[in-house]
């Protein structure tokens, strides 16, 4: 009895050591938890050990039982076993970013311990006695008490230059940091995309933000309308985080440049008269080209709001669109031209971007003077064409 029961039970030991590897382990648990004391380190070891040995255990009196039970075969849980480990190491080779949810005082305290910088003081107390530094000790820690007092990216960057000194430092150690905590909102993105040039510097970004898994390059010439009104879509965004005027002037600063770029929504229309009868339709199949002997009349769907005024709804996706539209008929309309119908249309108080999800109204006198602001940017770069020519 002994004879078998030895070499299995050195069998088990052996490959269960191998595959929990505690010495490889054992530097990524003790990184994991160095903020712990000695007795919180303890208690998360003992925990972690009993949960991996119940498991264990599990399948080791119900592991053929749940085999049976759910028709897996040995082999197969292998092959499936060695995918998944396969996709798990090609992953990793892959080092894509993964962004981490740690809390602002977390990175103070980490910081602080490992680096020894005071971060125990105030931008307004900085500010009035701080000039231009060269030295790490007196940029650094000024540029992440910037960042550690922020509300959002801009937020940031705001912050570090209005310390002054070697601002263009600041706000670059600043503005990483605060990248990585919160990200970019893709209307900066764009906007400061449109202010360089192509070619070099472009190419790098792009391949850096290939590296990382991100798309950045989404409001090229080359991506299609819905695609470029994310623009429209991340400002909104970012005025339902600021809920101020500064958030209302970013917003029209992006319509003004869609409509520079010829930008488009999709309006939806309500058709009052039929296509087809419904044996006409029955008749038709796919790849059919169909003439109609009749005119079909479109109108364009209005959405009305809590005072039953009407406004034109429009969207900036079709999946916006399909959230509670009732327009059998969507169309894609110049922003430029669908500003000008809702301003000369009297029974219609504005437009309403994405009035199903997160929405934006625009009643007549912000349309009004959104269009002045493009016809203003429209005139100034004929005249510098002209100056140019």
């Amino acid at each position: 009895m002994m004879e078998t029961v030895f070499p299995f039970a050195l069998w088990c030991f052996t490959s269960l050591f191998t595959i929990t590897s505690p010495l490889s382990t054992m530097p990524v648990f003790l990184t994991m938890t160095q903020s712990l004391d000695e007795k919180e380190r303890r208690a998360v070891a003992i925990r972690s050990t009993l949960v991996a040995c119940c498991a264990l255990l599990l399948f080791v009196l119900a592991g053929q039982f749940l085999f049976k039970f759910f028709g897996i075969s040995t082999n197969g849980f292998r092959i499936v076993g060695g995918i998944i480990i396969f996709r798990i190491g090609f992953d990793m080779l892959q080092a894509k970013y993964t962004p981490m949810n740690l809390r602002k005082e977390e990175i103070k305290e980490y910081i602080e311990r490992e680096f020894h910088y005071d971060l125990s003081r105030r931008l307004d107390n900085i500010r009035p006695y701080y000039h231009h530094v060269e030295s790490c000790q007196e940029t650094v820690p000024e540029a992440i008490i910037a960042f550690l007092e922020s509300k959002d990216f801009e937020d940031a960057v705001r912050n570090a230059v209005s310390l002054g000194g070697d601002t263009d430092t600041l706000g670059a150690i600043t503005g990483s940091i605060a990248e990585a905590f919160y990200g970019i909102p893709a209307v900066l993105i764009a906007e400061c995309k449109s202010r360089i040039d192509k070619g070099l510097m472009t190419d790098v970004l792009d391949e850096f933000d290939h590296v990382l898994g991100r798309s950045m390059d989404t409001y090229s010439d080359e991506m299609d309308e819905t695609q470029a009104n994310q623009m429209i879509e991340a400002a909104i965004d970012q005025y339902y985080i600021q809920q101020d005027k500064n958030g209302m002037l970013l917003f029209m600063e992006v319509m003004v440049t869609r409509m520079q770029q010829a930008g488009e929504v999709i309006v939806p229309y309500i058709t009052e008269n039929s296509f087809m009868s419904e044996e006409q339709i029955g008749k038709v199949k796919a790849g059919d080209t169909i003439s109609l002997d009749h005119d079909v009349r479109l109108k364009i769907e209005t959405v009305k709001d809590a005072d039953e005024k009407e406004w034109i709804g429009v969207f900036t996706s079709s999946e916006e669109m399909h959230k509670g539209s009732a327009g059998n008929v969507q169309m894609n309309q110049s922003i430029e031209s669908i500003l000008r119908l809702a301003l000369n249309w009297e029974q219609v108080n504005g437009i309403v971007i994405n009035p199903f999800g997160k929405y934006i109204q625009m009643t007549k006198k912000m349309i009004e003077l959104l269009i002045n602001g493009y016809e203003y940017y429209e005139n100034e770069r004929k005249s510098k064409d002209d100056e140019n020519n």
